[in-house]
């Protein structure tokens, strides 16, 4: 048994294959032109994919955040978007595997890998590059530092949510520039490791 995990979005996809006992084989992003129309952008993701559907046995998909509908108008056009790539993921997977994939939310991977559930990207990236070691401890250290002033900033209302989740996104930039994790590649690893966490407790 091989497993594919997919953070799916059209802008970047990350990717993340591990072998049967759960050891990280390879990490990648899928990223189209994003001069592309949404749906070549999806055409180009799908057959991206495709062929590495044939090396694996088995698929984990993140779950569509249906919080997106709160943003507004623009929330629900990027809905719609992820949803038709997700669809023609999902449609692609069965056409070269026909089994039905896994589907979990951040929120639940998260969960099931001990860590808290609504945490941010940049804290994801932390975790991974934790475990990994793809950051040296003094690196961890500054990360970690940086997320905690800024949610303590937030916690004493120096700015507003929205203010906050852009200096987040900003510090989840920073980390990938010094360590080469993106968090579209943290989240589709972390996906994984959910998965064999999920399946030994037979969840899955």
């Amino acid at each position: 048994m091989r497993l594919i995990a997919l953070d799916l979005s059209t802008a970047r996809t990350g990717v993340a294959i591990f072998s049967e006992s759960g050891d990280l084989v390879e990490r990648f992003s899928i990223v189209p032109d994003d001069k592309l129309h949404p749906y070549m952008k999806i055409k180009f993701i799908v057959d991206a994919l495709r062929p590495r559907f044939l090396e694996v046995t088995d698929c984990i998909v993140e779950g569509i955040f249906l919080n997106t509908f709160s943003s507004g108008q623009h929330g629900v056009v990027g809905f719609e978007t992820l949803a038709r790539l997700s669809g023609a993921v999902i449609d692609a997977w069965l056409h070269v595997q026909d089994t039905i994939p896994t589907l979990f939310k951040a929120t639940e991977a998260r969960k099931l890998v001990g860590i808290k559930g609504t945490c941010q990207k940049a804290d994801v990236q932390v975790f991974i590059a934790a475990k990994y070691k793809y950051a040296t401890e003094e690196q961890l250290d500054t990360f970690q530092a940086m997320i905690d002033s800024e949610e303590g900033a937030y916690l004493h209302e120096d700015f507003t949510k929205s203010t906050w989740k852009k200096h987040m996104d900003n510090i989840s930039t920073y980390i990938e520039g010094e360590t080469e994790l993106g968090e579209d590649e943290a989240d589709a690893v972390l996906l994984g490791e959910s998965y064999f966490v999920a399946k030994k407790q037979g969840k899955i």
